[in-house]
């Protein structure tokens, strides 16, 4: 029980000092950002509205698909029925849960086998080249050319922290 007392009041610390910046970030772009060009009528706000959204399911849900990926790719856990799991994999799983609960996204299943999965590989790469495709061009309307290479690289750097950590965690199980 003490340990979850700490685990809250940690927990809580983090989201105390997380939401002056949050509330700081929001200000910022409320009174410094320009107006977005071409968007006086309703369908245009509604466009760029899914556009942002895309940019927060490539960043959110898909992050976390790519983290429970990674987890499996190099484990036994590739086979879902194995029963192999770690904590971090456990926490990817509830993160990923989560997150799909709030945000609706299309994906193919398939129950057969391990290798059976791999179908669904085309679909969620399709997916997110689509959601990099439209983040890009909402990264563009907002900053130009530096706003693209600004969002694709975060993307590209998350990946890449991805496969390292799970790399160098396969290499060093300890």
């Amino acid at each position: 029980m003490e340990e979850f007392k700490r685990q809250r009041r940690t927990g809580m610390i983090m989201i105390g000092l997380a939401m002056p910046v949050a509330v700081a970030l929001w200000l910022a772009v409320d009174q410094l950002m320009p107006p977005i060009l071409s968007m006086e009528n309703l369908a245009s706000r509604e466009a760029f509205a899914l556009k942002c959204w895309c940019v927060a399911v490539l960043f959110t849900l898909v992050m976390g698909v790519e983290a429970v990926a990674h987890e499996r790719l190099g484990s036994p856990a590739f086979d879902p029925l194995a029963r192999f799991e770690t904590r971090r994999l456990k926490v990817n799983e509830r993160y990923l849960q989560n997150t799909l609960e709030q945000t609706v996204v299309f994906a193919a299943a398939h129950h057969r086998s391990a290798a059976m999965r791999g179908l669904g590989a085309p679909g969620m790469a399709l997916s997110m080249i689509v959601l990099v495709y439209v983040t890009a061009r909402v990264a563009e309307e907002i900053a130009g050319r530096v706003g693209i290479v600004v969002l694709v690289a975060a993307f590209l750097g998350f990946e890449a922290l991805l496969f390292w950590t799970t790399r160098r965690r396969l290499q060093d199980p300890a």
